[in-house]
């Protein structure tokens, strides 16, 4: 970003990527660069994401491969898909960050809230703000966070980075998960008794939902011996 796009402290920059890896990097990416981090929902329409890029004047966006053929705006895409490797990581660019200027007074991140009147609003949040939340929720090194939170809400931003910065593991929900049946296909009830148990099942099925257990050939699998992919079935799906 800063040897290519030229990218400066405080400059705005756009992220319009599904949950993946390169959203990671991609976020990563810009705060590195001393930009500020301007994450987009793909889901939203486009006359909304392009109200969003005017409120802040981007010039640039990042993009990768699902996203890349989304028109949006007149602003510079970059396909992170083409641009992350090793290869990049020389000397020349890790000089290059050591020459960004970020203070914790610099907006670190910018996300867009609906007001009463159905207008969006941007909120810029600081650096400091964000540490001290990060701060305030005491990630440990052996935890794992699931992300799942859409990017419209900064709680996404704490589940990612907050928790790399702990050096905490962040597992990523499939981008289309929440799609694949509506609302909740199984319960486990919690007991207090249980504390000691070293994994959280997913629980049974609802009424009326199906799960199955099944190879790459959609094939039932032998309980206890092999793993597969749940398939679920029913009227919730």
């Amino acid at each position: 970003l800063i040897t290519t796009c030229a990218v400066q402290s405080g400059q705005m920059v756009c992220q319009l990527i599904e949950r993946s890896f390169e959203m990671v990097i991609g976020m990563i990416g810009i705060w590195m660069s001393g930009g500020v981090y301007t994450p987009l929902n793909l889901h939203d329409p486009d006359t909304q994401l392009n109200a969003c890029i005017q409120q802040t004047d981007a010039h640039l966006i990042l993009v990768h491969q699902p996203t890349h053929d989304q028109l949006l705006s007149q602003c510079l895409s970059i396909n992170t898909d083409e641009v992350i490797g090793f290869a990049h990581m020389n000397e020349e660019i890790t000089t290059c960050i050591d020459f960004v200027n970020v203070t914790s007074e610099h907006i670190s991140h910018i996300i867009f809230t609906k007001e009463h009147s159905g207008l969006l609003k941007a909120v810029q949040l600081r650096h400091r703000n964000f540490i001290s939340s990060i701060r305030s929720i005491h990630i440990q090194p052996t935890d794992t966070v699931l992300h799942h939170t859409s990017v419209n809400f900064d709680v996404h931003l704490l589940e990612i980075v907050g928790t790399l910065i702990m050096g905490g593991q962040v597992i990523l929900l499939h981008p289309n998960g929440n799609l694949k049946c509506t609302g909740t296909a199984t319960q486990y009830i919690y007991e207090s008794n249980n504390d000691d148990a070293e994994l959280l099942p997913i629980g049974r099925p609802l009424p009326n939902v199906h799960i199955y257990l099944l190879d790459e050939y959609f094939q039932p699998v032998i309980p206890g011996v092999q793993t597969g992919e749940i398939i679920i079935g029913g009227n919730i799906s």
